[in-house]
């Protein structure tokens, strides 16, 4: 079982724990919608042109699901969340036949390609379990808890030689503990319509896994290793919230966009030696990853 899973289940459990002790200030909202990333990662060289060739994380779906209560305890309160980013995409290079292209994803090529193919699927959760209060006279909510990030991203690829092919993958898994803090100020807009921004930091500590494969003309490279990692992330979004009566009293239908970044979180460093030596440092042991979202959501009291 995947640890995006067990933390869906964690949330789950958490708002079934949280409902027992719903009040006319306790909130469930669901956010769902189109999500694009801005980052990219190299998968191949030309030579000729001195030009590293990268491909972007590509495009994909968002999800959120999350429970409130203002009142748990006094004036403090408490919410449970899920966020999912999954990200897919697919990515060709030629060089005209000019034979310029080297690899620098997998580990056993030598020969000068003719071109390169890749795709990759990218996804991340965040589970958040936090304590809440509501600053008197100011409306902002400050917020602060546990936070659990698991990532994921599995690219493959087909290198083509003069006469020749070879396939390749590369696969980079994290998951991390740590701290997140965040906070949330509403402003009307008009009567019970509503401006909502929200911000949240975490920072985790965890171990990355990073697998690489790599085969040409029968010869088979493999690289597996584990480090641990530091990795953080912020998470932004603006939202309208508009009331629809249909769905039940107080409920709204919202808007909006969002930014998610996680620092660190990727190796795409270079790790075939012999075109490391033809074409240098590739690629980075600390890259990040990120996701704008447009959604669509609701927010029903319970």
């Amino acid at each position: 079982m995947s640890v995006s899973v067990k933390s869906l289940l964690v949330c789950a459990a958490c708002l079934c724990g949280l409902s027992s002790i719903a009040s006319a200030q306790s909130k469930l909202t669901v956010r769902g919608g189109y999500a694009f990333s801005n980052m990219d990662y190299p998968y191949a060289f030309d030579l000729f042109d001195q030009s590293q060739i990268n491909s972007d994380y590509g495009e994909g779906v968002f999800g959120h699901i999350g429970y409130s209560n203002d009142t748990i305890f006094g004036s403090f309160g408490g919410e449970v969340s899920f966020t999912y980013h999954r990200l897919t995409n697919s990515d060709s290079y030629s060089d005209g036949g000019r034979c310029t292209t080297y690899d620098i994803i997998s580990l056993s090529h030598v020969l000068c390609m003719e071109g390169a193919e890749t795709s990759s699927t990218t996804r991340f959760g965040q589970f958040r379990l936090m304590a809440k209060q509501k600053l008197a006279g100011s409306g902002l909510e400050i917020m602060g808890g546990i936070g659990v990030l698991d990532f994921s991203s599995d690219s493959s690829g087909m290198m083509f030689f003069p006469g020749e092919s070879s396939s390749q993958s590369r696969s980079n898994d994290y998951t991390g503990v740590g701290l997140v803090v965040g906070t949330r100020k509403e402003f009307v807009i008009s009567g019970a319509t509503t401006l909502q921004l929200e911000g949240f930091a975490g920072a985790y500590t965890g171990d990355r896994d990073l697998t690489v494969n790599g085969e040409w003309v029968g010869n088979v490279g493999e690289l597996s290793q584990t480090n641990s990692q530091k990795v953080y992330s912020l998470d932004l979004s603006a939202s309208v919230a508009v009331p629809v009566q249909a769905i039940g009293a107080g409920s709204k239908f919202e808007f909006g966009l969002a930014y998610a970044r996680i620092f660190n979180v990727m190796d795409t460093t270079n790790y075939n030696t012999t075109t490391l030596g033809i074409v240098g440092p590739t690629g980075s042991l600390n890259d990040d990853v990120d996701a704008f979202s447009v959604f669509v959501g609701l927010q029903i009291p319970m």
